[in-house]
């Protein structure tokens, strides 16, 4: 009696915790949703961004050598690469800072789920370690964002631009733009 016990209160115990990291995650739980998921993480600068005028942007780039994005052209570049490759990314909006970038992707098809991370470059060749990451307000291990972002050690940013002939030679942070070098493959 005692042993089935001591299982019921573990099994209790992980179903309880498996809710609270949902709801925390933005997953609508009645009552506990409203409780721990007060709003999504936000950006410390709003930006606007669409993966249309990102397909735009990246056809205009084919024949130059330089390049200064400010947020809003960054993040549409960002969000028509992700959207592209995977099909639950709906929106991706970027601040760039000198020494990093916060990007913030809303992912899901039916809810959407906030997903909140910070870049910090590798070097000056458009590579970027993954800082830190959080779904909703829920904390994430460094590897799951690497998976979500499809990313082995680092994110190759640079990659974006490899469809359209260009390798980055060279990528200059600045507070609210990024710019960029390239050479022809």
């Amino acid at each position: 009696m005692k042993f089935f016990s001591s299982c019921l209160g573990i099994l209790v115990f992980i179903i309880l915790a498996g809710l609270i990291a949902a709801a925390l995650a933005g997953v609508p739980i009645p009552y506990l949703s409203q409780v721990l998921y007060k709003e999504p993480p936000k950006l410390d600068r709003i930006v606007s961004s669409s993966s249309d005028s990102g397909r735009e942007q990246l056809s205009k780039i084919a024949n130059s050598q330089s390049l200064i994005l400010d947020e809003s052209d960054f993040s549409s570049i960002l969000a028509a690469g992700f959207v592209s490759r995977t099909p639950y990314v709906k929106m991706v909006k970027a601040n760039i800072y000198p020494d990093q970038i916060k990007l913030l992707i809303t992912l899901g098809k039916k809810n959407d789920y906030y997903f909140l991370t910070t870049l910090t470059p590798a070097g000056d060749t458009g590579k970027f370690n993954i800082k830190n990451a959080q779904i909703g307000n829920l904390p994430l291990p460094v590897f799951i964002a690497k998976w979500i972002l499809g990313s082995g050690g680092q994110l190759d940013l640079s990659n974006l631009f490899k469809g359209y002939g260009l390798r980055v030679n060279k990528m200059v942070l600045s507070d609210g733009e990024i710019q960029m070098y390239f050479n022809k493959n």
